[in-house]
């Protein structure tokens, strides 16, 4: 079973707080009522460097374009993309290259978690937003 962790980003401070960082006595449900308040839960995944991986990461990964694509010789690049979670899992959004290999390997749980621990957390959403396409 994994661990159960969240980031919150605060709009209006433009801060990030740890879940248990000198606010572990309060409920979760006080920081609920907040409208500047962005929920961010950890994925349970880390990346090659050991390093956490969150929702509004922005993670760089080896890729080797559009199937058919991977063969050609200098093709493989790394690319950047946003770690988000929707319809009851996670996944990658705002890709900087369209052309992307990964697309087609989402749908393949293994693939996907294979492409996040082969990842780097290089940034996240609210800080470092010029780092991929909004």
């Amino acid at each position: 079973m994994r661990t159960i962790k969240f980031n919150f980003y605060n709009t209006r401070t433009k801060k990030y707080t740890r879940w248990g960082d000198a606010n572990s006595s309060l409920p979760m449900m006080a920081f609920e009522t907040h409208e500047h308040i962005e929920f961010l839960q950890y994925t349970g995944l880390k990346d090659k460097n050991g390093t956490e991986i969150y929702e509004g990461d922005i993670i760089s990964f080896p890729d080797m374009g559009e199937e058919g694509y991977e063969y050609k010789e200098g093709f493989d690049y790394t690319n950047v993309a946003t770690v988000h979670f929707e319809d009851g899992r996670y996944g990658l959004e705002k890709f900087q290259c369209d052309n992307s290999g990964v697309l087609e390997e989402l749908n393949d749980h293994d693939e996907l978690i294979s492409t996040f621990e082969s990842s780097e957390v290089i940034g996240n959403i609210n800080k470092n937003p010029d780092l991929v396409k909004l």
